[in-house]
């Protein structure tokens, strides 16, 4: 019930794609791969709030939900993410260095009433960006609606 009380309260959805983990899976095989996103994973759930949601859609694909983030904040939090990322992940005693782009929606509250495909999709379409202007980097949808 808590939830349904904070619908108007902004969030933020970012959208992440590894850069090149096709290029691991060809050069080192599908199980480090694999070990790649777990390492991910794992170094996202390190950087984001407790209350933040993160979830794996599928490839190499993630998302963040983040509840109360505006766009000031959604800046920051990209900003670290990509910091945190510049670490290298350790694969059986091999650096191996990976980046990501990000495509952010930002939610003012009181847009929620958009549908969660079309949100996804915004948040998509601002990733793709980010990849075409050189990957590494985020974007907002909001820049390009």
């Amino acid at each position: 019930m808590e939830k349904t009380n904070k619908i108007h309260e902004s969030f933020t959805l970012f959208y992440l794609d590894l850069d090149n983990l096709k290029k691991i899976n060809d050069q080192l095989g599908h199980n480090i791969g694999d070990k790649v996103l777990i390492e991910f994973g794992e170094k996202l759930k390190q950087t984001v709030r407790e209350t933040d949601i993160v979830c794996r859609m599928g490839g190499d694909e993630f998302v963040i939900l983040a509840s109360g983030c505006n766009r000031e904040k959604a800046d920051l939090f990209a900003k670290r993410i990509l910091n945190t990322l510049t670490s290298p992940i350790m694969i059986h005693d091999e650096e191996l260095y990976i980046s990501t782009s990000i495509g952010i929606y930002v939610s003012n509250g009181e847009d929620n009433r958009q549908s969660p495909e079309l949100m996804i999709k915004l948040a998509d379409d601002a990733l793709y960006i980010a990849k075409n202007n050189g990957k590494n980097r985020y974007e907002f949808s909001n820049d390009y609606q």
